[in-house]
This record gives structure tokens, sequence and C-alpha cells, in this order.
């Protein structure tokens, strides 16, 4: 009999054996500590786990502490060594003065209020800020860590330089000027919001977010946790209320209160109950976890957001570059780039949408309220206000303006979101179920309508031939045609022959199996997400093979413990060793 004795000190692979003899469903993708608690409180629903907060030895020099034993100094020199060793510590030697401001910003934070007492003069020192005409005392910690001396204007200077430098050797010239000569850059509004609609109904935390970020033009970083959206009485330069959302928290205004209201793609309802999903999501909540436990041990809040970012920010510029990769292409190939386009794909769309008869510099204001680049003021009359000091902020704006959809046509979506949801069944773990069989038809859906389109271009393209081959004297077969099965490799990826499917996922299982097999530490989980990068075939058809072979697949698993379905999430932190990387070596030495 399973008791809660013996589920506190159950490995993983122990608790997905419980999980079965208890009868507890849509738990299997938690992490282990948050399976656990599920497993105990469907046996004792009064269960509390212990909230235990760890903090890891990189977390030592933490910016109160070192604060608090400055201030304890009277010595000067005293003063200097302890932030030479925090400078040591931090790796600031090795790094732009750009960069060491940012990673100081915490200490500095609290630094910048302390004036001189009779008895810490000696501890302060004159300092004349840049553009100012007077002098001002500011603490030695300023001096020795290397942030009074520094001519910020030379160093932003230098930092544009290193980006253009990077630009030029990530693009050739040749690639610059084609990008920049391209008069339009279209894209399909029908597929953006076909894959925007899958996206949404998708329980993937990480597709959910991009979705979301989709359809709303907001940056990620408030999708996920640094913004609360909520359902209420919206401004009057929002069209249509149903579409408008309030916005408390936004992304570049640190610990400043701002708040805000902005235009959807989707019902705001809908979205609203999207975000509550998103939020309840095993993965999104252990972010959070990890955000307020910084902000609990007073980091500034930009450089907790950053250390989140290290666990969505690759899985949701994947989904991107997966799900969108038929959006136009942009001369910046850093990361951020990716769901920059969507943010700037969405919020044209807005401005069209909501302003249709409006002009080009009444449209562009719009989408920079859109993409948070402007804050509006309400006038006495209703009308909008700007402060002139967000004017320079509409330079950011027009480079979100160079895509353009291929109609002017916006429609206004309704029911996007097919998902029912359930009471909280714990009051410690919130489990959202969603209804699987209406998520898998909008996405049968979507594929159908893609097909129906490409049959039409082939069946043009047979009709194009069959005239073609009409005045030309057909030759015999010199040689049969081969079956996907004897097909090489090179030729099984060149094939849409019946059965090529199959038989190229069969083959990429099996290659990574014998991979896995032969390893001696690094394996790999075969997810929808590894199989879609060896096959190169599309989502839908994976899911319906695994599914098909589900027993096959969950037996391999099992044989390596690989119960965590973001097992492979680990590489991202090994050193030398990436998903990618692994993935290669299974082309080389396996698929054949």
């Amino acid at each position: 009999m399973v008791t809660p004795e013996t589920l506190k000190t159950a490995t993983n692979r122990e608790l997905q054996q419980y999980r079965h003899e208890l009868g507890v469903e849509r738990v299997s993708r938690l992490g282990t500590e948050a399976l656990r608690t599920a497993l105990i409180q469907s046996i004792d629903p009064n269960y509390q786990p212990e909230n235990k907060v760890k903090v890891s030895a990189s977390e030592t020099n933490l910016p109160q502490m070192f604060f608090n034993r400055v201030m304890g100094l009277s010595d000067v020199a005293e003063v200097e060594k302890e932030c030479t060793q925090l400078a040591q510590d931090l790796g600031l030697e090795k790094i732009t003065a750009k960069s060491r401001s940012n990673k100081l910003a915490p200490y500095t934070k609290l630094f910048k209020g302390l004036e001189p007492t009779p008895d810490t003069r000696h501890l302060f020192f004159s300092y004349k800020a840049e553009g100012q005409k007077e002098s001002i005392q500011r603490h030695l910690y300023f001096k020795y860590m290397g942030l009074a001396d520094t001519n910020w204007a030379k160093e932003s200077e230098k930092a544009q330089e290193r980006k253009e430098l990077k630009k030029g050797e990530t693009k050739s010239s040749d690639a610059i000027a084609n990008l920049l000569s391209e008069e339009n850059k279209l894209f399909s509004v029908e597929k953006y919001l076909k894959v925007a609609t899958t996206l949404l109904n998708s329980n993937d935390a990480w597709e959910l977010a991009i979705g979301l970020t989709a359809v709303s033009a907001r940056r990620l970083s408030e999708i996920v946790l640094l913004s609360e959206f909520s359902l209420g009485e919206t401004p009057s330069y929002l069209p249509h209320k149903e579409y408008a959302v309030m916005i408390d928290g936004l992304a570049k205004k640190r610990d400043k209160v701002a708040k805000t209201a902005t235009s959807l793609l989707i019902p705001a309802n809908e979205f609203v109950t999207r975000i509550n999903h998103l939020r309840a999501l095993p993965e999104i909540v252990r972010v959070q976890e990890l955000f307020d436990k910084l902000i609990g041990l007073e980091y500034d809040k930009e450089y907790c957001y950053k250390k989140c970012e290290e666990i969505f920010g690759k899985p949701c510029r994947d989904v991107t570059e997966m799900f969108f990769d038929f959006l136009p292409r942009v001369l910046d190939s850093g990361d951020n780039r990716k769901n920059i386009l969507l943010r700037a794909c969405s919020s044209k769309m807005l401005a069209l949408r909501d302003l249709p008869n409006q002009n080009h510099q009444a449209q562009l204001r719009y989408t920079g309220l859109m993409t948070g680049h402007l804050l509006p003021t309400i006038k006495e009359d209703g009308s909008i206000g700007y402060d002139k000091n967000q004017e320079k902020n509409l330079s950011s704006t027009l480079h979100y303006t160079d895509y353009d959809p291929d109609t002017k046509d916006i429609p206004f979506l309704k029911d996007v979101v097919k998902i029912s949801i359930t009471p909280v069944l714990t009051n410690t773990l919130q489990l959202i179920e969603e209804n699987e069989d209406m998520a898998v038809i909008t996405e049968l859906r979507t594929t159908i309508a893609d097909l129906e389109s490409e049959l039409a271009a082939k069946n043009a393209e047979i009709e194009t031939l069959r005239n073609q081959l009409a005045n030309k004297t057909s030759t015999p077969r010199t040689e049969p045609r081969k079956d996907v099965a004897d097909m090489t490799g090179e030729e099984l990826l060149q094939t849409r022959k019946k059965g090529s499917t199959d038989e190229k996922l069969q083959r990429c299982y099996k290659a990574l199996t014998e991979f896995n097999a032969n390893a001696t530490e690094n394996r790999l989980n075969p997810t929808a997400l590894i199989l879609a990068k060896l096959s190169g075939c599309n989502r839908v058809a994976i899911g319906e093979w695994m599914k098909a072979h589900n027993d096959e697949i969950q037996s391999h698993r099992l044989t390596y413990q690989m119960t965590d379905e973001y097992y492979n999430n680990r590489y991202r932190k090994s050193d030398g060793v990436t998903t990618e990387s692994l993935i290669e070596q299974i082309r080389q030495s396996y698929l054949k």
C-alpha cells in the first residue's frame, strides 16, 4: 500500500510507478517535487509541502550582505579590500564597463543614497557627473568599483561599434544589401493567425507563451511573469473594448509602477483565461518561484528577470523559429530578434485593424502604444497626450513598422481558445485541464487547410507538366521505382512518396535508441522536438507516429530513467554538450 511516508522518499522513477497505482492523471509532466506533492495530496488533501529555498554558492556575495559589511568599516584600506574582493568574485575584470555597471546595479542601488556624516566623511569623495555643473559626495565604493572615472558616452559608442562589428561578422555584405533592398517585407495574415491559434490551444508552456506574445505585441517577459493582465474599463483611445486589456507592470520600467492598456488580436476574456492557465503550469511556477526568491534577496529586478530568462528564453525562441519560419527575414541575427519580429507583425496588424482610415503618423503612434514605446496621458477632454521626452522612442517603433501584412483587412477573431477550466484540485497545486480532443481538432483543421492549399498548387503543376509532355515522346522507365524501405537516407530525405514519413521517423527513432544504448552518460529523450530536428517531419505527423508507438517509446524512456518530459533541457548548462551537438552525432554515426 502506498503511504505519504513512502512517497516522501521515493525517486522520480518510483513516483511515476506510484502515479499509475494511485490512478492520478495529468501530472506526468510535473517536476519531481511537484509530482511528489500531487501524489501525497491525492492521499492526504491537507498535506502542505515545506517551503524550502536553496541558495547556491554563487549567491554568497549578496548585495545587502556586502553593503552591511562595508557600512561596518571605518578604514579606507578595508573598504578597498572588500571592493577588490567583490570585483574578483563577480569576474568584473573580464567584462566591458557597460556590462560591469549592469552587473553591479543591485549593489550600486544600495550605495546611491548615502551621504557623509562627520564620522564617515573620510569614506566619501567629490564626484561630478557628466553634463552636471555641481559636484556631489559619493561613497568610495563607486571609485574602487570603477564606476566613477568611466566616460559613459564613449562606452556607449564602443558598445555600438561592437554591435555593428558583430553584424558584419555574422552577415556577408551581399546578404545585408539584399535585406536592405527589400521594399516590402510581407507576411501572410491567414497563416500567422492559424499558427497563433494553434499555439494558444497548446498545453505546452513555451508554445502557449509564444502564442500569447503573437496576439498581444507584449514582451515575452511581461507575458511570462512581469505583468498582470485584467479586464476592466479601458481608455477611449482603444476603439474595440472587447479586444482591450489593462496591464499593470512593464518590463522596461524596472521598479517603477507603470499601468497602461493594449489592444489584442483575440477577445480580452480569452486572452486573460490563457494567461492564467500559463501562470499555473509547472514550468512557469518554477520561473516565478526563482524570480520571487531573487527579489527577496534584494537583487535588482532587471537582474532577476535575466536569470529567469536563462530558463525560458531558448525554448521560446525555438518555438518561434519552428512555427513562424514563414515570416520575413530580419537584418539583426540576435536571439531576441525572433520574438521582436512577432511583436512587430502583431502591432502592425492591430494598427491597421483599429485605425483603418487614419494616416501613417496616427498608426505609428498607435503602434508605439501597443509595443510599450509610448505611455499615454489622458487629458480632461478624453484625448491622448504624450510626454515630449517619449517622442524619441518612436525611432524604435519605426523599425517595428517595417513589416507589412499581405492584406489590410485584419479579422476580429472570436472563440479562438477551446479550453474548459476545472475547479482548483488542491490549495497548493493548481491543475487546469485542457480539452485535448478540441486541441487536436484545431491542429488537424489547420493542417487540412494547409494541405488543401498545397494540393491545389500541385494540381496546377501537374497540369503544366502534362501540357509539356503532350508533345514529347515518352521513353520507357529503365529503372523500377524504389520502395521507401530500400532508399538511402539522402533519397528518403528528398522524397514525399507515400509511407516516407513513417520510414523517416522509424529510422530516426532507431538511430536515436542505438545512440542511447552506446552512450555512457549523455543521452537524448525521444521527444517530438528531437524527432522533428532529426527527420524534418511536421509536428502533427510526429504526434500521430509517437501515439502509435507510445508503448515502445515509454519503455525506452523508463530504461534510461527519462521520465521527465524536459530531460533534454539540462544540456543547456553543460560545458560543450548541447542537444544540437548530440543530434549531429546521431546524424553522422547512426543515421545512414
